[in-house]
């Protein structure tokens, strides 16, 4: 997953995962992003990762978020990731992100 925390970086965004019981790794399955970076973060893990023959692209299998805050505890919005390039998000996000299984 280093291309995930590569592009958290770049888009200015926070790494989502847990640490496995009994493993000696983190794993990493999302980042969330302020609201202005949301439509970057789609764009850009949708054309590094594309469709291929009969599986789906990253971001159509990505589940798409949108939280008031940082520190809100619900999301205002959910989704797919093809969502946050085909329209606004509500008005009230300030904070989105994409989840990967």
């Amino acid at each position: 997953m280093s291309w995930l925390v590569a592009l958290a970086t770049d888009v200015d965004g926070l790494l989502t995962g847990a640490v496995v019981f009994g493993r000696e790794y983190v794993r990493f399955d999302g980042v969330q992003v302020g609201r202005a970076a949301a439509r970057e973060l789609a764009a850009r893990i949708g054309a590094a990762f594309p469709a291929a023959d009969d599986q789906p692209g990253a971001l159509e299998s990505a589940v798409a978020e949108a939280w008031s805050s940082w520190t809100a505890r619900e999301p205002v919005w959910t989704g797919v990731g093809t969502d946050l390039l085909a329209g606004p998000l509500p008005a009230d996000a300030e904070v989105a992100g994409l989840w990967f299984d």
